[in-house]
């Protein structure tokens, strides 16, 4: 019962400090509890708990728990402190955890950055970077993010036998990318692949590489890398 009564009280502060920030308020009236996906206006919905599958190994959700302290900022540039977050790989959507019955996926619209600690996670609403991309440095017209997205490898099952010989799991794969001048780049941390990006002006940055001693597959020297490129632009 206390718990029922704590997580009324951070749901109802919760939707307060959205009403407060620039986002419409939200009211019990704005959703069917007789349905699955109660519209919230344009804030977010609610859902049904997910129900874990412990056949499966590995988790669906990006950070390890809900409880860990965070900062929302919003587009209009306002922040909100949260402690009951993560970001499900697998539905691409921003979540609050509630109860086993019932969880509250926020509309990423609303949101530009997700922070967590020292790290700092862009927020995107559609494309190949749908949800959350961690972004290793800024640089105003260039980025390098890190994007996870969710793989899952089948159960092995002996024919023979019918025993399993191992379990399905979740496995959690990154992808690079850089955003130059608004151009989202797939590239992988090899030199080809960052010289093929970077064509323009490649024959200077293997000479700053090879002065400067730096690595292709490390994030900092990448980050140096795309910081050189900028001013010689």
């Amino acid at each position: 019962m206390k718990k029922l009564c704590f997580l009324f009280i951070f749901v109802l502060s919760f939707f307060q400090a959205l009403s407060q920030n620039d986002i419409e308020n939200v009211s019990v009236s704005d959703f069917n509890t007789s349905s699955y996906v109660g519209n919230l206006r344009t804030s977010g919905l609610w859902v049904p708990g997910v129900v874990v599958d412990n056949t499966i190994k590995g988790s669906i959700y990006l950070f390890p728990n809900f409880n860990s302290n965070y900062i929302v900022v919003l587009k209009s540039g306002k922040s909100i402190n949260v402690v009951n977050l993560n970001f499900n790989l697998k539905s691409k959507t921003l979540e609050s955890y509630l109860s086993k019955d019932s969880v509250f996926q926020y509309d990423l619209d609303k949101f530009d950055y997700v922070l967590k600690n020292d790290k700092r996670y862009k927020v995107f609403n559609d494309g190949d970077l749908k949800g959350l991309s961690l972004e290793i440095c800024n640089l105003n017209s260039i980025q390098f993010l890190k994007y996870v997205h969710l793989s899952t490898t089948k159960a092995v099952i002996n024919p023979m036998t019918n025993v399993i010989i191992s379990d399905a799991e979740y496995t959690q794969i990154s992808s690079y990318f850089f955003i130059l001048n608004g151009r989202k780049v797939k590239v992988q941390l090899k030199k080809n692949a960052v010289l093929n990006a970077l064509i323009d002006k490649s024959d200077l940055i293997k000479e700053y590489v090879k002065t400067n001693k730096l690595k292709y597959d490390d994030e900092g020297d990448i980050c140096k890398i795309l910081d050189y490129y900028k001013s010689i632009l």
